[in-house]
């Protein structure tokens, strides 16, 4: 099955100007943010089922997924050395995947030594972001022999707690946090599933949860990401646009929708710093993806509609950032 790949390769077109005009400096801000798991290290992370590190534990066999690795790690950019949007997709891709398995399951062993050998951004620009990075870092950093325990309990009080009522944890479901009576499987789940069917993807009999888990929804974007980058890629600019537009859709209608909710209660449940951070970065991250998301989608709808790109400029310079260091964890 195709559905996990990108549109058939057609022969190269052109690049437009809204793909040129995309300089470091214009996507220095997604890009900071999504540094900290593009790191090659990521690749090395399996999923907690045995299964090989590419195909997703979550999504099922009908969809045939091929192995998605992470972009090789690059050097810092300097302010004006120019990027190319599949530079920026390759990280936000990396960006889903990571934060999507962190949410999925507890942290492993494999998890914990490929997060005390990553890179994180110390400044993206984003202020939830930087938090999240820094309660992340500072909890790794002082870490003992118990943290895997220490993380596994906390992993059960931040997502699922007494399970008495929909108030006792972070639950992770959309449905908890947009129906009234806080309820698991309501009308999120059924219209997240809609979606992933009409992408052609179906959840492996194996994942239990409802389709509408934070890590799905994640995954979910994910594989838009990398569907773009192929189609991108593949001189198919039009199906590429489709994908961004597609990926804008689900943020709005769905993540942003509720996980800001989401995040809070992880300010409230969870005892670590860890799964407090992940709730800081997972939102500054979803924050910041619209505003890029709403940047190229409106560079390229002034491409179309001269008369509109002072629109698109102002909202282009709006999601730029200063240039970003890294540090060790």
């Amino acid at each position: 099955s195709a559905c996990l790949r990108g549109a058939r390769a057609k022969e190269a077109a052109p690049p437009r100007s809204w793909t040129r005009r995309w300089t470091a400096t214009r996507c220095a801000k997604s890009r900071a943010a999504s540094a900290g798991s593009s790191a090659a290290s990521w690749k090395k992370q399996a999923p907690s089922n045995g299964a090989t590190p590419g195909p997703s534990p979550i999504w099922g066999a009908a969809c045939s997924r091929p192995a998605c690795s992470p972009p090789p790690p690059r050097p810092p950019m300097s302010h004006d050395q120019e990027t190319t949007i599949a530079d920026v997709l390759r990280g936000r891709m990396a960006t889903y995947q990571f934060l999507s398995r962190l949410f999925r399951v507890e942290v492993d062993q494999e998890l914990y030594d490929t997060l005390m050998s990553m890179r994180f951004p110390a400044n993206t620009g984003n202020a939830l972001v930087d938090e999240g990075y820094r309660m992340i870092c500072g909890y790794l950093s002082q870490a003992d022999g118990t943290v895997l325990t220490e993380l596994a309990v906390d992993y059960v009080r931040a997502f699922i707690g007494s399970g008495n009522d929909g108030f006792s944890a972070a639950y992770p479901y959309e449905s908890v946090y947009t129906s009234p009576k806080r309820l698991m499987m309501q009308d999120a789940r059924d219209e997240v599933l809609v979606l992933y069917r009409a992408f052609g993807l179906d959840k492996q009999e194996s994942w239990k949860e409802g389709e509408d888990h934070i890590a799905l929804e994640l995954e979910f974007e994910q594989i838009l990401c990398e569907r773009a980058i192929r189609a991108y890629e593949a001189g198919d600019e039009d199906e590429c646009l489709k994908l961004l537009l597609s990926q804008r859709n689900f943020l709005e209608d769905h993540l942003l929708a509720w996980y800001p909710m989401m995040a809070a209660d992880l300010q409230k449940f969870p005892q670590t710093d860890f799964y407090k951070g992940l709730g800081k970065l997972t939102d500054g991250f979803l924050r910041n993806d619209r505003e890029f998301l709403d940047a190229v989608l409106s560079e390229n709808e002034a491409d179309c509609h001269p008369e509109r790109r002072p629109q698109a400029e102002a909202e282009g310079s709006r999601a730029a950032s200063a240039e970003t260091e890294v540090e060790v964890a």
